[in-house]
């Protein structure tokens, strides 16, 4: 193999990593209702907004119920209840009326969709920061030896006009 395609090769690899792992989707679903119960109530494994959804079928295509949203914390408990016909959704001890639910929904379940970092995200943006400060230093750093630089060549190579006080008029 060439050096030139095993370094476009491993750079590739290098930027799939750093682009595919640094966040993950994380998906909960508490509470799910099937149209044989009666009630359910669960603690929400993470905090967030949940938003109840139906569907008709067991497919897992899901339709948002308008109205539906609510934000829970890690240990509250979300669920659903059915009383004299009316379907009824839970966020700890409140109590509201679900009204867009279609009579064909087979279950209803509270939803939570979440991109996450991941821990190996975490570490590449500590190290960027610290790369980042570095190379802010090792910037000024130069400037400072640059311009240090060009004074000494300037005092040097032209002692005449560089030590001259002809523009101080005393």
């Amino acid at each position: 193999m060439h050096k030139s395609f095993q370094r476009v090769v491993a750079a590739a690899l290098a930027g799939s990593i750093l682009v595919t792992g640094c966040t993950k989707t994380r998906v909960a679903t508490v509470g799910r209702l099937e149209e044989s119960q009666t009630e359910i109530q669960r603690p929400v494994p993470y905090t967030g907004t949940y938003v109840a959804k139906w569907s008709d079928s067991d497919s897992n295509h899901l339709h948002s119920i308008p109205g539906s949203t609510r934000f829970a914390h890690a240990g509250e408990k979300l669920g659903f209840a059915r009383a004299d016909g009316q379907l009824l959704a839970f966020h700890d001890e409140a109590r509201v009326p679900l009204k867009a639910v279609p009579a064909k929904a087979k279950y209803v379940v509270w939803y939570n969709k979440k991109t996450v970092q991941t821990q190996f995200g975490r570490e590449v943006d500590k190290a960027m920061d610290g790369t980042t400060k570095t190379l802010a230093v090792v910037f000024t750093g130069a400037i400072i030896v640059g311009v240090v630089a060009w004074i000494g060549y300037e005092a040097v190579e032209h002692p005449e006009s560089f030590f001259s006080s002809d523009d101080c008029n005393h």
